[in-house]
């Protein structure tokens, strides 16, 4: 749907695309959480896409997108130790596909919680966030 939107190209479509992605960041219970007063929310996403819009043009965004769409990674021919970080109410990337990339990499550990963030949670969980990073990490960290 956002390409659809960014091919008639210009910011306030940039805005707009923006605006709908972050509402797939977000949880429903989070945006509640928020706003109780619904009518705050379209002011709030304005304010968020015309930031966006400001400081990225359409066809960065584009070209995020498509780098993001046609980014492919064989789980089976990682060799490094990974440690994948999901989110029960991620919509965006939904645990199910981060358990199957788990399930075929070689060294990999699946750390999942559950949050009110959603996909923002390894913005927002910083504790748990913390805690994964420097298991991950090791002595490294």
């Amino acid at each position: 749907m956002c390409s659809a939107i960014l091919d008639q190209g210009g910011d306030s479509q940039l805005a707009l695309a923006r605006q709908l992605a972050i509402l797939g960041y977000v949880t429903a219970p989070e945006i509640e959480s928020r706003f109780p007063d619904v009518d705050a929310v379209v002011p709030w996403l304005a304010r968020h896409g015309d930031k966006f819009a400001a400081r990225f043009t359409v066809d960065a965004y584009r070209c995020l997108g498509a780098s993001l769409d046609t980014h492919r990674i064989d789980p089976a021919t990682v060799r490094a130790a990974t440690t994948l970080f999901g989110v029960r109410e991620d919509v965006l990337l939904p645990p199910a596909l981060l358990r199957e990339y788990a399930a075929r990499a070689p060294h990999c550990e699946y750390v999942e919680i559950s949050s009110i963030h959603g996909h923002d949670a390894f913005l927002k969980e910083e504790a748990i966030v913390g805690t994964t990073l420097r298991n991950a990490l090791g002595d490294a960290a």
